[in-house]
């Protein structure tokens, strides 16, 4: 319950994946450390969150990157050099450990939005910080981009934030 309640009081989880998080109300004890491991497991689309250890230097840091998630300033997002490699966008299918696809263009791969998100203008990126675009989804065609559902760019696609470790614990 005490993890809950941090949570609830320091993160605002985002439905692309990404979250704000507000140190001073995660704070700097156990509970802290626990709800931050936990964020970190979601995230990251792992199934087990990171170390004990490694955790709390992270959380005494207040920045920098764990478990393939990158923590900047307010922001976690997952760090796209972590991200997996493309996959068929195919119903059913979960790429990253996070993303499930309901459904996509036939013939579409489903990978990270990567270095294709420095050519994206202001009002393409909807307010979204620099910093969570390259780990974004993307659908792909070869080595172009047919859309970005996550900021509701070019194909149509329904992708379902589920992280393989389930929701926030």
């Amino acid at each position: 319950r005490a993890v809950a309640a941090r949570l609830a009081a320091a993160l605002r989880l985002r439905p692309q994946g990404w979250a704000r998080l507000d140190a001073t109300a995660l704070g700097q004890d156990a509970v802290a450390a626990a709800a931050l491991a936990q964020v970190l497991r979601l995230l990251s689309g792992h199934e087990h969150a990171p170390g004990a250890a490694a955790v709390s230097v992270l959380l005494a840091r207040g920045q920098g990157t764990l478990h393939g998630v990158q923590w900047r300033d307010d922001i976690l997002c997952r760090e796209p050099a972590a991200c997996a490699p493309p996959v068929p966008a195919l119903p059913g299918a979960c790429w990253d450990g996070r993303w499930r696809v309901r459904s996509a263009p036939a013939g579409a791969m489903l990978g990270a939005l990567g270095a294709a998100a420095s050519s994206l203008g202001r009002r393409e990126r909807g307010g979204m910080p620099a910093l969570v675009l390259a780990g974004l989804p993307a659908l792909w065609w070869g080595e172009r981009v047919l859309g970005a559902p996550g900021l509701g760019l070019g194909a149509p696609a329904e992708l379902v934030f589920a992280p393989v470790g389930g929701p926030l614990g």
